[in-house]
This record gives structure tokens, C-alpha cells and sequence, in this order.
């Protein structure tokens, strides 16, 4: 019987046209993430892309539609993690929620890979 395919739910963001011009387009992260996906045989569940919003807080409509559509996806994948917060607190706060129903977050970026393990201090 072979698994379940992992779901992927793929957020991208960029707040600055700049940002933009440095090799973090929407359209540069998209690629970058789904090629990741396809290399591991994940199934990309959804795209979550904020365009123009700050990574500081928590105010941006992909990021809250993606959090409130959790339970599409099994894993977050960011090309880097200032992609999804800027901000350590609400950072903290969103890997509390996901290790609540035991869903892992991952960074690739440079075509490496990250899990994050929890750690209770």
C-alpha cells in the first residue's frame, strides 16, 4: 500500500518592488518552491502569495487564508523564513500553532532543505 502524498501548501511574499529586483520575485520564489515539490514528490496542496505586504505582522490575506486552511496541507514550505515573518514573536507564535496539530514548517532555499525540530525548553 504506498502513502498518503505529502501536501504542500507554498507561501511566497514580497513587500517591496526592490525585493522584487533581488531575485525574490513572486514568479522566482513559485519556481524555486515548485520544483522543490515536484523533486520530492510532494503534492503542491495550495499557493499562498502575498504581494506588497510586510512580513512584520500578521495582516497580509494569503497568510491568514493559509492559516485558517491548515488542515488542506501537511507541511509549510517558504524559499526563507523572513519570507513568512520578520517579526520573532509572530513567528514563534505560528510554529506554536503548527506544532499544536503536528504540521511541519520547511525552508529550502539553494536547494537545501531544513526541518525544524522542536524543542522544549
Amino acid at each position: 500500500m504506498d502513502a498518503e502524498p505529502v501536501r504542500a501548501a507554498i507561501y511566497t511574499r514580497v513587500s517591496t518592488e526592490d525585493q522584487a529586483k533581488e531575485g525574490f520575485s513572486l514568479d522566482a520564489q513559485l519556481d524555486k518552491l515548485r520544483a522543490y515539490c515536484k523533486a520530492r514528490d510532494w503534492i503542491v496542496a495550495d499557493k499562498y502569495i502575498d504581494d506588497g505586504y510586510s512580513g512584520r505582522n500578521v495582516k497580509r490575506p494569503a497568510y491568514n487564508r493559509m492559516m485558517s486552511e491548515m488542515d488542506r496541507w501537511d507541511l509549510l514550505l517558504v524559499i526563507k523564513m523572513d519570507r513568512i515573518h520578520r517579526n520573532s514573536k509572530n513567528f514563534m507564535l505560528m510554529m506554536e500553532e503548527l506544532k499544536k496539530i503536528k504540521k511541519n514548517s520547511f525552508q529550502c532555499q539553494n536547494l537545501l532543505i531544513h526541518q525544524l525540530q522542536w524543542v522544549d525548553l
